[in-house]
C-alpha cells in the first residue's frame, strides 16, 4: 500500500489515482479510494500494482470536472520501493518534495 496525502483548500470531488509510467506516459486503471482528511490535508490509501520490472512512475490525481494533476517521480521495484530524492514513509502528492514509498 502507498499513502498518498495532499493539501486543497476544498474537497476534490470523486478523485480517482492512477500509476503511470515516466517512459511511456502510460497509465493503470482508475482507482477510487476512501478519502479521509487528517489535520487538515487529505490522504487515501493506495494498493501497489504488480510490476515485473523496475519503472519510473507517477501517480495522477484526477478530479470529478477531469481536472488532472500528478505526483513527483518515484521508482518502484519489484525488490523494493524506493524513491528518486529522499527516505521519508510516505509520498506526498503534489508538492516539490517527494518521499520514500514502502509497504
Amino acid at each position: 500500500m502507498i499513502l498518498a496525502k495532499w493539501d486543497s483548500p476544498a474537497p476534490i470531488e470523486s478523485p480517482s489515482f492512477k500509476f503511470c509510467a515516466v517512459d511511456s506516459g502510460d497509465c493503470g486503471p482508475a482507482m477510487w479510494p476512501s478519502i479521509n482528511q487528517v489535520a487538515g490535508a487529505y490522504e487515501a490509501s493506495l494498493m501497489v500494482p504488480a510490476i515485473v520490472s523496475d519503472e519510473e512512475c507517477y501517480l495522477q490525481l484526477e478530479n470529478g470536472a477531469g481536472n488532472k494533476m500528478r505526483s513527483p517521480v518515484f521508482s518502484l521495484s519489484r525488490e523494493r520501493c524506493r524513491c528518486l530524492s529522499s527516505i521519508r514513509q510516505t509520498l506526498i502528492l503534489f508538492s516539490s518534495s517527494c518521499r520514500r514509498i514502502c509497504p
